[in-house]
């Protein structure tokens, strides 16, 4: 069978599927409602399932996102999974979800992708990510068509005869009645005032950081953190400008010469956007964990046994070794922190 043409011109690349693969439950694929039609100049990407038999081979970049155009299959799928309530129920926040949930949208993702060019550890954390932020948009669509769109004031069941039939009447009520407190007011009051600041507004329209980095790879630029930064936020930001002297700076010249640079990329976006208590990765728009976060590893630790039945030795990290990554962590903080304080500078040549 010939290899299948993505609408871009790239060739889908497959894989024959394992015979211990178990068949999963057919998702069907929703729109948000009856009537949507896709935006002017904005095509969304539909999921296509593979030729019988085979599974899409998905490839990773540096960054851990896959790649086109089987990443942009994987996002579709992942998408269609996030919007199944019964699989994941609209009422729920994230860390709400059940064990249950997480592991049979994994169980769909596995019977059509083959994800083993990189870790199982990658894979789940890209999952739960994008799950959790697919997740989060479409209880904010619901909440916008349905309920602000349509006289907040309007009655209940008025507001549930006009659902389309995938959404849950049961949660929309139990997220109407949410909404309706005063702690629901309250928050979408704050949350209205900060998204008129436009303190964070970007030049790349609808584009995802993800797309933007593809966008760069192919014109021969790396695609790192702060190159994803300046082509979205543009040069004139005084944010990136901030960015952009950190990284200029002596103290980055000399760190780059003995540090990898990703660990000196870091430390100059938590010097300009200051450090997140929560443990996410700032100013890259993925809201993806970082692996030395404990709390992102639950539905992973729930999963060891399937994981090492699956990958090979080394996948996770003995207690041992991540002891020994946080001290190096720490030492790095200090190391910085004297050449801040002190600006004795490491008498090496600088790369640039």
């Amino acid at each position: 069978m010939a290899p299948r043409i993505a609408e871009n011109g790239e060739k889908f690349n497959f894989g024959i599927r394992p015979k211990n693969i178990a068949p999963v439950r057919t998702i069907v694929q929703h729109m948000i409602s009856l009537d949507e039609k896709p935006k002017k100049g904005k095509k969304a990407v539909l999921f296509k399932a593979p030729p019988k038999g085979m599974r899409y081979i998905v490839k990773w970049d540096s960054y851990d996102t896959p790649l086109s155009p089987e990443g942009d299959m994987l996002d579709a799928r992942i998408r269609d999974i996030s919007m199944q309530s019964d699989i994941f129920p609209l009422d729920r926040y994230w860390h709400q979800q059940t064990e249950t949930s997480l592991s049979e949208a994994w169980n769909i993702l596995d019977y059509d992708f083959d994800m083993s060019n990189t870790t199982a550890v990658i894979s789940y954390w890209y999952i739960q990510a994008t799950l959790q932020k697919n997740l989060r948009n479409y209880r904010n669509t619901v909440k916008t068509r349905y309920f602000k769109n349509n006289n907040e004031n309007m009655r209940l069941n008025t507001m549930l005869s006009l659902l389309p039939p995938h959404i849950n009447s049961n949660q929309f009520r139990n997220l109407y009645a949410e909404w309706n407190t005063e702690k629901g007011k309250e928050i979408a009051e704050t949350n209205t005032a900060n998204r008129n600041l436009k303190e964070n507004n970007h030049k790349s329209g609808s584009r995802s950081f993800k797309r933007i980095r593809q966008d760069l790879r192919k014109n021969g630029i790396e695609p790192t953190r702060t190159a994803t930064m300046v082509q979205a936020f543009g040069k004139s930001d005084p944010k990136i400008q901030r960015l952009l002297e950190e990284s200029n700076s002596i103290e980055s010249r000399n760190l780059s010469a003995i540090l990898p640079k990703s660990e000196v990329e870091q430390m100059n976006f938590d010097r300009v956007l200051g450090k997140n208590k929560k443990k996410r990765k700032l100013g890259i728009g993925e809201g993806a964990f970082i692996k030395s976060s404990p709390s992102s590893g639950r539905f992973i630790r729930q999963h060891a046994m399937k994981i090492e039945k699956r990958e090979p030795v080394g996948v996770f990290m003995p207690k041992e070794q991540h002891d020994m990554m946080m001290r190096h962590m720490m030492e790095m903080e200090n190391e910085l922190k004297n050449l801040k304080e002190n600006r004795e500078l490491p008498n090496r040549r600088s790369r640039f």
